[in-house]
């Protein structure tokens, strides 16, 4: 008793545990899915142009934005099937719901739930290799190839650490080692069924001695009858003894006559299949020398189609070189523009700067005076002050 309740309070406790994780994952999941929803609106707003792109896009939960780095959405995904499913199994555990012996060594997940989540993290990575393709390749930065970088990358790195670090060494062994204790794990159910199979076997085991009793009683009629038989079967050995003389006479020249129409019928039959032999060697012929007359046409075909896409590929060079160009030259005019504006402001600012130093020396020069005015004025008071002093200290 005290063991079932023991295992009754981990299953709810990882049942909370499973559950709250599957939660969250939902949350996560939810504002991935709003992140892409918006990220494609604006991206098509933008024509595929990166640059017209906003530098940050957030989701309905702006908390949850740092879990949405995979625009396919398998990143957050595959814990939240996988937290799911999780909590389903400590759910039945809790409901003391028995397992089928058959999917036991799956438990809590499906036969196949490694297989889809290794798919689910192979399929985050060719959509971001596919995302590439939809920008607008001349304004693209790293920045923004980041971006299907982190769709390809952290959907299978997702897949990789779910399947070989949580799901096999952690989730499984928990929650099947919980079932075994719970007693849910089928083995009851097997000794059950196999204790049924015995029971069965005993009582065909009775019927079947029953049924030999009644034949042997019947076996005991049987000879009788055989003892009945054995006549007639003397009188037969005697008519075959006389049919026997009979054949001996007839039965080797039907056997010859035999042996010849059977050797004419295997020379007829080793004729035909020479002649099959023969006519399947030249459909074979004919069949391979249709099939190299093809596979030139198809050489000669691919040739000039190669030869037709590098001649496009040569034209939409020589278009992007020329553009490329004509954007460098309205760059460097536009560089030029700029500097002879910089050159103009400079020019002015000197002006200014010479205008403004010219008046400061003035003021300076006009400094200087008033400071020797001042001076002398000084020298002219002290010279009063000392006859001052001199003339009082003379009475």
């Amino acid at each position: 008793m005290g063991r079932m309740k023991d295992t009754r309070s981990k299953a709810a406790l990882l049942f909370a545990v499973f559950a709250a994780a599957a939660a969250f994952s939902a949350l996560a999941f939810a504002d991935n899915v709003s992140v892409v929803a918006r990220w494609w609106a604006a991206f098509a707003a933008a024509g595929g142009d990166a640059a017209a792109m906003p530098d940050r896009i957030s989701g309905f939960l702006p908390w949850f934005d740092r879990f949405a780095v995979d625009h396919s959405c398998a990143t957050t995904f595959i814990p939240l099937l996988g937290f799911a499913l999780a909590a389903r199994g400590a759910w039945r555990v809790l409901r003391r719901r028995p397992a089928d012996p058959a999917f036991f060594p799956f438990f809590p997940f499906f036969r196949s739930f490694d297989q889809l989540v290794v798919a689910l993290g192979l399929a985050g990575t060719l959509w971001g290799i596919i995302l590439i393709g939809w920008y607008d390749l001349e304004p693209v930065s790293m920045r923004d190839l980041m971006v299907c970088l982190h769709t390809a990358l952290f959907s299978t790195l997702m897949a990789v650490v779910w399947v070989y670090f949580v799901d096999h060494p952690v989730v499984r062994p928990l929650l099947r080692g919980l079932l075994r204790d719970a007693g849910l794990d089928g083995a009851e159910r097997e000794r059950a069924s196999l204790d049924e199979l015995l029971a069965s076997l005993r009582e065909g085991a009775r019927g079947l001695r029953d049924a030999w009793d009644g034949q042997r009683d019947a076996l005991a009629g049987l000879s009788a009858a055989v003892a009945g038989v054995r006549g007639e079967a003397d009188r037969f050995a005697e008519s075959g003894a006389r049919a026997s003389e009979s054949l001996g006479r007839d039965l080797p020249l039907a056997v010859q006559a035999l042996s010849a129409r059977l050797a004419a019928a295997g020379d007829a039959f080793d004729a035909r299949q020479r002649a099959y032999e023969e006519a399947a060697e030249a459909r074979q012929r004919a069949a391979e020398k249709a099939a190299e007359e093809r596979v030139r046409a198809a050489d000669e075909a691919l040739a000039a189609r190669l030869a037709e896409h590098a001649k496009a590929l040569d034209e939409r060079a020589r278009v992007a070189d020329e553009a490329l160009a004509a954007r460098l030259d309205e760059h460097r005019r536009s560089l030029e523009q700029r500097l002879s504006e910089v050159r103009a402001a400079h020019e002015e600012f000197l002006a200014i700067a010479r205008g403004t130093i010219d008046g400061l020396r003035g003021d300076l020069a006009s400094e200087r005076a008033r400071l020797a005015d001042e001076t002398g004025r000084a020298d002219r008071a002290e010279a009063t002050l000392d006859r001052i002093h001199a003339a009082f200290g003379a009475k």
